[in-house]
């Protein structure tokens, strides 16, 4: 497993919707998606709903895994059967290892930008599936994070997965700008542990290893 080595320090997280200014094409796929599913709020209130709010951390430099990798892949001869939050969090610390808390893995993310996504607050035309050069290129710490809807990640947090909505919006057909918002460095999706635990799939949602160095 390839590791990237990430700064400590004290960081910019979240995201203010109040600075944002959407492109006619943004308020466009979402006044479809509010037509098409009675969406209550206009897409500020949205955002404020659904991304993690704007905020400073002091985070300690750390070793990220540049990829994630599905929990069934931590088995080892010690495990218990248990499929859960807490055997994840086992199967890493056997190994020295553990997942980053919510605040790292924003970080990790973002690497610094305090635009909507990892890259600025536009997304291009369609949606993020297939070859997406712009959502699959390593980020600037070299990690490929946050690159496909379907993989949120476990973070320390049994509450709390990161960089995805489990595809929801994308297989659901929810249009253009719900599927992209899933993939926002801020983004919290609060349904979605309570579909990994109560629906068995904590083997095949990944977790990002991270390494401690202090």
């Amino acid at each position: 497993m390839r590791y990237a080595l990430v700064p400590g320090g004290a960081v910019e997280l979240g995201f203010d919707p109040a600075r944002f200014v959407p492109t006619a094409g943004q308020l466009q796929d979402f006044e479809e998606a509010v037509v098409a599913f009675s969406l209550p709020k206009p897409i500020h209130g949205f955002l404020a709903e659904h991304l993690s709010p704007a905020r400073w951390a002091t985070l300690p430099a750390r070793l990220v895994a540049v990829r994630s990798v599905d929990a069934d892949s931590l088995l080892t001869a010690e495990h218990d059967g248990t499929d859960d939050h807490k055997s994840v969090m086992a199967r890493l610390q056997w190994r020295g290892l553990r997942p980053p808390t919510p605040d790292e893995w924003e970080y990790d993310c973002g690497a610094g930008a305090t635009t909507l996504f990892r890259w600025g607050d536009e997304y291009p035309d369609g949606e993020p599936y297939g070859d997406v050069p712009l959502i699959q290129r390593p980020n600037f710490f070299g990690l490929v994070i946050g690159d496909d809807p379907y993989r949120a990640e476990f973070t320390t947090d049994p509450a709390v997965l990161c960089g995805g909505d489990g595809g929801s919006a994308l297989c659901g057909g929810y249009g253009s700008f719900l599927s992209w918002i899933t993939l926002a460095t801020a983004y919290r999706e609060p349904a979605m542990a309570e579909i990994v635990y109560e629906g068995y799939l904590v083997g095949e949602t990944p977790v990002r290893p991270v390494l401690p160095i202090s």
